[in-house]
């Protein structure tokens, strides 16, 4: 990571965010990972992004590492939406929010349709999804790429608890078996 210093998003979802929560700006503390396995985009691919509220910050740090991101980032208010102004920095950026306080008013998929068949069959077998964000999010994304582009192409991360982050618990499965900290965060096929 180049961030120095490091700043965390978190929802308080379980027992870890509710203590990160908790603690007080300033607070030195350790922090293990990244897990998983790291994304690789070839050159001449295009990364399209979605993603769903805290799932910009992983949907972020792909388009800073890779050229060319386009990035589709929902969520239900505009005081949900994170990074953007980075994003923006790095990527082409469209934005919906649920209540219309930002960009589109309506699902980011509706955004995302809407661009993809706009665009070239060239361009769309060069696109590599990285869907992440709340489950029905990731499955309605899943939904919209797959009438333009391969399975193949799309890669996905759901917002699933995670404990021990290193594949022991199992608290972060998908209905598969997969594990989200030692077998993704982005899995194909799409979970």
């Amino acid at each position: 990571l180049l961030d120095d210093p490091l700043t965390l998003v978190a929802i308080d979802v379980g027992q870890f965010t509710h203590e990160i929560q908790a603690l007080p700006p300033g607070t030195e503390t350790y922090i293990r990972g990244p897990h998983g396995q790291p994304v690789h985009i070839e050159p001449g691919q295009i990364p399209v992004l979605v993603a769903g509220g805290t799932g910009l910050a992983a949907v972020y740090q792909i388009a800073r590492d890779f050229d060319d991101a386009v990035i589709f980032v929902g969520a239900r208010t505009k005081e949900r939406l994170y990074f953007l102004e980075e994003c923006r920095e790095v990527a082409e950026v469209h934005v919906a929010t649920d209540d219309g306080s930002e960009g589109h008013s309506g699902r980011v998929t509706e955004c995302l349709e809407a661009y993809l068949a706009d665009s070239s069959k060239d361009r769309l077998e060069a696109m590599r999804f990285y869907n992440c964000g709340p489950e029905p999010m990731v499955h309605a994304a899943v939904a919209v790429e797959q009438q333009f582009a391969s399975s193949t192409q799309i890669f996905s991360a759901i917002d699933y608890e995670t404990k021990c982050g290193v594949g022991i618990c199992g608290a972060c499965a998908t209905p598969d078996g997969l594990r989200l900290c030692v077998d993704g965060p982005f899995l194909n096929p799409p979970t």
